[in-house]
């Protein structure tokens, strides 16, 4: 919409365009170009890495690597030479600007070096201003929707962020390679809104949950690093969103303290302070930058039409209100708790994390079970006002599942 493209993801494809991803998060379509890298090139030498990024390679098992890396690589080639075409589509004003999102790309590899030389041809063009690539891709279709939204009302919403610690700042999260504190800035540009320098002066208020040292995955939570448990002041935190709530700002939480789930110590504080709907947006699901797109998201959405939005409309705020439950059980309950829980229940059954038969069958039935367990526990505060209304699993696996829940 109004001449923006988004482009995700850095897996490549056999026709070299990709269709955005629709995740469950998201609505609309729209196609990506996936940046890429000529076959002669190669990853960064191990004299350049840091001690955390050097592993042993694994050993080659197939006979075949050479004739997929060529095929690999060349499918690489032909995205790069789309994402540079774009660039001129860009450039010759047909499109008004451009996003280039990477999907799982980390500081060092085949990926770093595609950016590398779009980013040098956007400031080549002097595209500064109108081409973006950050880390993300499954937020992308809810990031340009706000974009859309606030161009239409002609607005620039300001919005303060608040990390739990100030380490966050420059902490890279899993499988991206910016330091968090630029990701944010580029994720709020890229949704039309600006960077406020007090909270005093935000229309919206932005809550990292992000902790200073290495990002852990959320299965092995609670984690036992004083980076989490120790650095990141939670009373702190409870007394800024009441004090922000009551300054009548709008405040969203980006759970970016783990990878691939919500961080279940927050939720519980919150439940235990019933601020859980206090909250105007959250999320915590997948990469940093997916729940970073989601949270920013539903607040620009409070915005403009929550109750005390610029625009009120009762059956947006409504679902939104949905929305944010279904965040909670799916991001915090399933995600971070119940996901590993019942893949073990499963596997006398005849099924596995990557196959789990029908989409509402068995494997099914158990997860909303463990769901309505964890509603008691921890979501207690709105035990009795939370309902499931629906929850497949539409790719027959346990990675993801399609959750709608209303709050009465």
């Amino acid at each position: 919409p109004a001449g923006l493209l988004p482009a995700a993801s850095n897996s490549p494809s056999p026709a070299g365009l990709l269709p955005a991803a629709s995740g469950k998060e998201e609505s609309g379509a729209s196609f990506s170009f996936a940046p890429a890298i000529t076959p002669s090139a190669e990853p960064a030498s191990a004299s350049s890495l840091d001690d955390g990024d050097s592993q042993d390679p694994e050993p080659c098992l197939s006979s075949d690597f050479e004739t997929c890396l060529a095929d690999y690589l060349a499918r690489r080639a032909l995205n790069k030479q789309l994402s540079l075409q774009a660039l001129e589509l860009v450039k010759e004003g047909i499109l008004e600007s451009i996003v280039f999102p990477q999907d799982d790309s980390m500081r060092f590899g085949f990926p770093a070096m595609d950016q590398e030389e779009i980013r040098r041809r956007i400031l080549t063009l002097g595209l500064t201003e109108r081409a973006m690539m950050y880390p993300g891709s499954d937020e992308i279709a809810l990031t340009l929707l706000c974009r859309l939204l606030l161009n239409h009302h002609g607005l620039l919403p300001k919005v303060y962020v608040k990390y739990l610690t100030d380490g966050a700042r420059s902490l890279i999260p899993l499988y991206e390679g910016l330091p968090l504190s630029a990701t944010t800035s580029y994720q709020l540009h890229a949704a039309g809104c600006v960077t406020a320098d007090t909270c005093a002066e935000a229309d919206i208020v932005l809550l990292e949950t992000a902790p200073s040292g290495p990002m852990e995955e959320a299965w092995s939570q609670p984690s036992r690093s004083p980076s989490y448990f120790a650095e990141r002041n939670f009373p702190e935190m409870l007394s800024f969103i009441q004090r922000m709530r009551s300054a009548g700002k709008v405040v969203t939480v980006a759970d970016n303290a783990y990878a691939n789930g919500g961080d279940l110590d927050l939720i519980r504080i919150l439940d235990a302070d019933h601020l859980l709907m206090d909250l105007q947006g959250y999320a915590g699901w997948n990469t940093n930058a997916n729940t970073m797109g989601c949270a920013i998201a539903m607040g620009v959405c409070a915005f403009l039409y929550g109750e005390q939005g610029l625009f009120p409309d009762p059956a947006s705020e409504t679902q939104r209100r949905n929305f944010l439950i279904s965040r909670y059980l799916e991001d915090a309950c399933y995600q971070a708790d119940v996901r590993q829980y019942v893949t073990e229940k499963i596997r006398p059954l005849g099924f596995d994390y990557f196959f789990t038969g029908e989409e509402e069958g068995e494997v099914r039935d158990l997860i909303l079970a463990e769901l309505q367990i964890r509603i008691k526990t921890e979501l207690s505060s709105l035990a009795d006002r939370i309902h499931i209304r629906r929850l497949t699993l539409p790719w027959k696996r346990m990675f993801e599942i399609d959750l709608e829940a209303l709050l009465s």
